[in-house]
């Protein structure tokens, strides 16, 4: 019985090892995407590609003109130049991550490459509040708009 948990044991450490994205057995390779804001980020928040963890951020600097984002993703994967990069929010709690959509350009980013093309996902709750705030002033203009109209109107 022993034998049989410890051989399962093993067999599910070794499918790990060499499949999972995140296992030390696969090379990565590294790029920096350059984004004008990020939020909160933590080392090790994922890098999906398709939906699924393909890598992990590995660290983030700051400068007057945008914020540089190192990340690394497993080798086998090229990116091409077309590629869209969104730095998002994931899930309800709030996580950030960096999402890639694939482009199917021929040329490709190498390792170290720096990604400028790239964007900003506020997330539904600061969409809803810039939209919210965008219709009072809205709301302010419409109501300017027909006072203005009834004192055109009585004059």
């Amino acid at each position: 019985m022993l034998l049989g948990v410890l051989a399962l044991a093993t067999l599910v450490f070794l499918l790990w090892y060499y499949y999972h994205p995140l296992s030390p057995h696969n090379e990565r390779t590294h790029y920096v995407a350059a984004f004008s804001e990020v939020g909160p980020i933590a080392n090790g928040s994922n890098v999906k590609i398709g939906g699924l963890p393909k890598g992990r951020i590995l660290d983030m600097h700051k400068t007057d003109s945008c914020i540089y984002v190192e990340f690394e993703v497993i080798s086998s994967i090229r990116l091409p130049k077309d590629s869209r990069f969104t730095f998002a929010t994931a899930g309800f709690l709030g996580n950030r991550e960096i999402r890639i959509d694939l482009g199917t350009s021929e040329e490709f980013y190498t390792s170290k490459d720096t990604i400028f093309r790239t964007l900003f996902d506020k997330g539904l709750n600061t969409a809803r509040a810039d939209l919210e705030s965008s219709l009072k002033e809205f709301h302010t203009i419409v109501n300017t708009l027909n006072a203005l109209l009834d004192s055109l109107d009585h004059s």
